[in-house]
Order: C-alpha cells, then sequence, then structure tokens
C-alpha cells in the first residue's frame, strides 16, 4: 500500500501538471500518464472519470495545493477526520500509516456469519435441511 503522504517523484508532479493543464493529447507524458493519474487519485490529488466513455481527470484541493506549494498541506484536525475518512488507511502521529479499524457492530456481525459458516457446512445434504449437493440432483 502506497503511503499518501510520500513526496511525489518528478515524473508524477508532470503528471499532476498535465492534469491542470486539461491533460492535452499532445502534452501527455510518456505511455504511462493514465497509470500515473491513477496512482495519483489513491492520492486525493485528482479525480478520474470515464463520464460518457471519455477519459478525463481533473485536479482536487489537494492536487492544486501540492503543485502551489510543491508538498502536501499540513493536516489539521478537521482535514485529518475528511482525509480518514476518504482513505483506505489512516495517518498516525509521527507520519506512519495504519490499516483502518473496523467499527464494532460490523466486526459483531462478521463474527455471527462466521459462526454459522460451520453449521451450515454440517447440516448440508441431511434430509429435511433444504440443501442438496449438486450431484444429488442430477
Amino acid at each position: 500500500m502506497v503511503d499518501i503522504a510520500t513526496p511525489l517523484k518528478p515524473h508524477q508532479v508532470e503528471v499532476l501538471r498535465w492534469v491542470e493543464a486539461g491533460c492535452p493529447d499532445p502534452g501527455m507524458p510518456g505511455d504511462g500518464a493514465k497509470h500515473t493519474v491513477r496512482a495519483l487519485q489513491g492520492r486525493r490529488l485528482v479525480t478520474v472519470s470515464r463520464r460518457d466513455g471519455r477519459w478525463s481527470a481533473t485536479l482536487t484541493e489537494r492536487g492544486r495545493y501540492y503543485l502551489d506549494n510543491g508538498r502536501y498541506q499540513a493536516v489539521t484536525s478537521t482535514a485529518t477526520s475528511d482525509l480518514l475518512e476518504s482513505s483506505p488507511t489512516q495517518a498516525t502521529s509521527g507520519g506512519k500509516v495504519r490499516q483502518p479499524t473496523a467499527q464494532p457492530s460490523v466486526i459483531q456481525e462478521a463474527t455471527v456469519l462466521i459462526e454459522r459458516l460451520p453449521d451450515q457446512r454440517r447440516h448440508r445434504g441431511r434430509v429435511g435441511s433444504g440443501h442438496r449437493h449438486p450431484r444429488e440432483l442430477l
């Protein structure tokens, strides 16, 4: 997983500038530019669309700030909560990244479903269980 706070490489900045310019075909920086744009989307610097079959990308506020300042915006408590809600990873103090934790209700629901699995397998194929093995149906 990519740390979304890692500074961009020069070619990524070049692609970000290309997105800023409106993604003109003649100015596309290399064959992998669209793949790089997808990676920049993962860092929340751009948004990508394929509306009506036409590929397009636009800068986010975070991407605009990076181009204007050459770095990411300092994270405030409000920005941190916004970033954490929209990001698959969570920033911790010291710039490290950790995986998000699930809500207790989600964990409880998953536990109940997992505990049901062995019971469903044990009853499969028994008379009156309503479940039959596909080979028995032939």
